[in-house]
């Protein structure tokens, strides 16, 4: 038994891979800093963040942070963290 030319073709289309599915597209992240602006008087979100890091981590793991809210209050120069729903430091930047 001959295997004609026709069969070696339809064998040889199932053995064939599948193509390969395409990558998902990365989602950039956009640079942001934000400033606060009040009466000659500026700070920046970095520097909010970094200081409530060297303060959380005298007692805490960063990897405890599961949500965190800042809450700047100009008119005092102070910062209010508020990790996990539960305020954690308030740090005077005067």
């Amino acid at each position: 038994m001959t295997i004609s030319a026709k069969s070696k073709t339809a064998m040889k289309a199932t053995v064939e891979k599948a193509p390969k599915a395409k990558a998902k597209p990365r989602t950039k992240v956009m640079p942001k800093k934000i400033y606060i602006q009040y009466a000659g008087k500026e700070i920046e979100e970095n520097v909010l963040l970094e200081k409530f890091k060297v303060e959380w981590c005298k007692e805490n793991k960063i990897t405890a942070i599961k949500d965190l809210k800042i809450y700047y209050k100009i008119d005092d120069q102070k910062a209010y963290f508020v990790a996990n729903d539960a305020i954690t430091i308030i740090i005077d930047f005067e």
